[in-house]
C-alpha cells in the first residue's frame, strides 16, 4: 500500500507540475505572436517550433525578453498564492491579488489588461464590492488563469469546483458566459490529472462543468459554451492537426470572448491529441491570442501528459526568465488537493 501510495503522488505531481508548466510555457510560446493573424505570423516567424523573441514593433510585448510569461500566468500564480497563503479561494482574496497586481505593475497605463479587468479594476480601486464588480466581464480573464482551481478540486464533487470558479470570477468576470468558459477548462484539469483520464472524458468533464457554470452570475446573450466545445471537437475529428487549428480560427474563433478562446483551447487540446507541445505549437501558430489560448489549452495538455512531456531546455529556459519556482509550488497544492482524497 505504501509504495502503491507513492507511485500514486508521484503521478499526481507530475501531472500537476505539469498543467503549471503547460500554462507558463504555452502563455511564453505564444507572447510574440498575439493578436496577429496567421498570415502575419507566418509572415514575420515563419512556423514557429520553439521558444521564440518576439519583433521590437510588438504592439503589447515588443520588450518582453524570449520565454518571457504575461499576465495569463502572472495571475495563475496569483491564484496559487491565494490557495497556499489564504488557504481558500474566495472573492475578497482575489480581488485584492488582481488589484494589488494591477498597481505595483502600473497595468492601468499600458495596454496588457483586457477590457473586462480593466472595468473591473476601477470599480474595485473606488471601493465597490468585489461581488459586483465583475457583471460585465465576458472575456477570457477568467478562464485564463484558473487551472489551479482544477488541480485542488481533484478529487472534490464537480459543484464544489464550480463554486470555486464562480469566487474567483466573481471580481472581474461575473457572467454565466465567462463562469461556465472557465468552469470548462478548471474541470478538463482536474479529469486530465485523474489517472484513467482520456481526451474523451476531458472533453466530457470540460461540457458538464460549462452547463452547469452557465447559469451562475450575470446571464447576458452569448452562445453557450458547452455546445461551442462540442462544435469545436467536432470540427478537429479527422484532420491533420494544422487543418484542424485552421479550421478552429475560422469557425470558432481565437479572440479574447469567452464563447470564442475556451472552446477553441479545449478543441486544440483535442488536435494535438494531448500532447503538451503538440498542442502548444499548434497554437502559436494558429494567430489570434495565442497567449492566452496557449496557457489554456498548455495547462490542460500538460495536466494529461505530466511534467515529462516538455522539454527540459524549454522548461529551464522560462522558469529562469521569469523566477517562477513551479516544482515547490506543485507539490504545495498537491498537498493541499491530497486533503480530500
Amino acid at each position: 500500500m505504501a509504495r502503491n501510495r507513492v507511485e500514486f503522488d508521484d503521478h499526481l505531481l507530475s501531472r500537476i507540475q505539469g498543467c503549471l508548466t503547460g500554462v507558463a510555457v504555452g502563455d511564453a510560446f505564444g507572447m510574440p505572436m498575439a493578436g496577429w493573424t496567421p498570415t502575419e505570423v507566418r509572415r514575420r516567424y515563419g512556423k514557429v517550433s520553439r521558444l521564440i523573441a518576439p519583433v521590437p514593433d510588438h504592439l503589447l510585448h515588443g520588450k518582453l525578453p524570449l520565454g518571457s510569461i504575461t499576465d495569463d500566468t502572472q495571475l495563475t500564480m496569483e491564484i496559487v498564492d491565494m490557495i497556499l497563503t489564504d488557504g481558500k479561494v474566495n472573492r475578497q482574496g482575489m480581488a485584492k491579488r488582481i488589484v494589488k497586481w494591477v498597481k505595483e505593475n502600473n497595468l492601468l497605463e499600458t495596454r496588457i489588461l483586457g477590457p473586462s479587468t480593466i472595468r473591473a479594476v476601477q470599480l474595485l480601486t473606488a471601493g465597490h464590492d468585489p461581488s459586483e464588480t465583475g457583471k460585465a466581464g465576458t472575456t477570457n480573464g477568467g478562464a485564463m488563469k484558473i487551472s489551479p482551481i482544477g488541480i485542488i478540486n481533484v478529487a472534490r464533487p464537480m459543484a464544489k469546483l464550480v463554486d470555486d470558479v464562480e469566487e474567483v470570477c466573481m471580481p472581474t468576470h461575473y457572467t454565466g458566459v465567462a463562469i461556465a468558459a472557465s468552469s470548462a477548462v478548471a474541470a478538463a484539469v482536474s479529469e486530465a490529472l485523474r489517472l484513467d483520464s482520456t481526451i474523451k472524458s476531458v472533453v466530457s468533464a470540460a461540457k458538464r462543468a460549462a452547463n452547469m457554470g452557465e447559469v451562475r452570475g450575470a446571464q447576458l446573450a452569448y452562445p453557450s459554451i458547452e455546445r461551442r466545445i462540442t462544435m469545436a471537437t467536432r470540427l478537429v475529428y479527422g484532420k491533420t492537426p494544422e487543418a484542424a487549428a485552421e479550421a478552429l480560427y475560422t469557425n470558432i474563433g481565437a479572440d479574447i470572448a469567452s464563447s470564442d478562446s475556451i472552446p477553441t483551447a479545449i478543441g486544440l487540446f483535442a488536435a494535438g491529441h494531448g500532447d503538451p507541445m503538440a498542442t502548444i505549437t499548434l497554437t502559436a501558430n494558429m494567430g489570434g491570442d495565442t497567449d492566452t489560448i496557449g496557457a489554456m489549452a498548455g495547462g490542460i495538455a500538460g495536466a494529461f501528459a505530466g511534467i515529462e512531456a516538455f522539454p527540459k531546455p524549454i522548461i529551464d529556459t522560462v522558469e529562469r526568465v521569469n523566477h517562477l519556482n513551479l516544482s515547490d509550488k506543485s507539490r504545495r497544492l498537491m498537498e493541499y488537493a491530497r486533503r480530500y482524497m
